[in-house]
């Protein structure tokens, strides 16, 4: 039976936070829409992770979505429901922790926004990246979802009226109904801490966080650290659709390095002759990059642009052979290919580094594929070569 339910309002939150759990070796699905096909899904399953792709929506309809979603769960006896937030604090956090609470009756709920793998912690109610206000970084200046206070409680408030309450590291633990705890974390050890004190209460239970949460649940319900596992492949395509700034300096460090670059300007309807460039280099080649121009002449919602980028990635992929992984930066850019091109039901497998899942799917046409997958601003400027010797294909660069 499904023991935790993963809500994230897009595809590589909902990856990023199962991860962990298929690392410890416990049975968790990824799918990329909502829809859960509960009768089908195998019987030693543990953690369900969905997308309900709310990131850009309007607050009230992304709270909408959380609600169904929630109640989907609960409807099927899962105890323990989790909303995967994003570690900036972009998208529409405060209507959906509201509407995950008040689906689930009311039961308080405990926020732990931070990620100190990644240096993404929480002091004094106060978010920061790498020892910055996350506000004073490129998360606010993000052209679609810009950041605009680094104080936790404030985005909560934006969205929602519910009581806030601050927690520091060693507070007791209180449960007070219609209430959002914000529990502070430097390091990894404040969210293990707080997992493993959780009171007992009547079901069911109610948490949000990103992937640090996660790793926390994970390493206290499995007793055993995670555990890594390689794929073997001989080729790699790496597709950026993300503008980023720490996604193109990661492009432009591969590209220095000497791994051929192709740039995909999406406002171009005819993407025949790139299609077919890429994949003669990268039968030739063990590693091949794609990055897109991000042209703002395409009109319509961010994913416009991703699905002209997953439209040209699923040829180029289908003209590779079978021993071909993907690496792809940027949420919509994943959520685009996965759709176009790949069946739903993911299965994660290791987290390559932090924030950076690999997981395994088919395509559409039954063959299995593995995935590496981060969110525009994670990663080193060296994630590429990184990926590289994961896969060890460095050796042959």
């Amino acid at each position: 039976m499904t023991q935790l339910f993963i809500i994230a309002d897009d595809f590589t939150g909902a990856l990023d936070a199962a991860i962990p759990f298929g690392q410890a070796g416990i049975p968790a699905v990824v799918f990329r829409g909502a829809e859960v096909p509960w009768s089908s899904l195998p019987e030693d399953t543990q953690v369900v992770s969905v997308n309900i792709a709310s990131r850009h929506l309007p607050p009230e309809q992304a709270g909408q979505l959380c609600a169904d979603a929630a109640r989907d769960a609960l409807a099927h006896g899962v105890p323990l429901l989790m909303k995967k937030t994003d570690s900036a604090l972009r998208g529409n956090i405060g209507s959906e922790l509201a509407a995950l609470m008040y689906s689930g009756g009311g039961h308080p709920l405990y926020f732990l926004p931070a990620f100190p793998a990644a240096g993404r912690t929480t002091c004094d109610g106060i978010q920061y990246w790498n020892g910055v206000p996350v506000a004073e970084t490129a998360y606010g200046r993000d052209p679609f979802n810009p950041v605009m206070t680094s104080e936790v409680a404030a985005v909560i408030a934006r969205q929602s009226a519910l009581p806030i309450q601050l927690l520091r590291p060693h507070d007791p633990i209180p449960a007070q109904t219609n209430t959002i705890y914000i529990a502070d974390a430097s390091e990894d050890a404040d969210l293990v801490r707080f997992c493993t004190g959780l009171p007992d209460q009547s079901q069911p239970l109610l948490l949000a966080g990103c992937a640090g949460l996660a790793a926390a649940l994970a390493e206290t319900w499995s007793g055993k650290p995670s555990r890594h596992q390689r794929a073997s492949i001989h080729h790699l395509l790496v597709v950026s659709g993300s503008l980023h700034p720490v996604s193109r300096s990661q492009i432009r460090s591969a590209a220095n390095s000497g791994i051929p670059l192709y740039t995909l300007n999406p406002s171009d309807e005819d993407q025949s002759h790139l299609v077919t460039d890429v994949a003669e280099a990268l039968r030739a080649s063990p590693i091949v990059l794609v990055e897109t121009t991000g042209n703002a002449d395409v009109p319509g919602s961010p994913s416009d642009c991703s699905d002209r980028i997953a439209a040209a990635a699923a040829e180029i992929l289908l003209h590779s052979g079978n021993d071909t992984a993907l690496a792809v930066f940027g949420g919509d850019t994943l959520l685009s290919i996965a759709s176009l091109y790949l069946q739903d039901g993911f299965h994660p497998e290791s987290e390559l580094a932090s924030g950076i899942p690999v997981t395994r799917a088919e395509r559409k046409d039954g063959v299995p594929i593995t995935i590496v997958s981060k969110s525009g601003g994670f990663g080193a400027v060296d994630i590429v070569d990184q990926i590289a010797d994961y896969f060890e294909l460095r050796s042959t660069l």
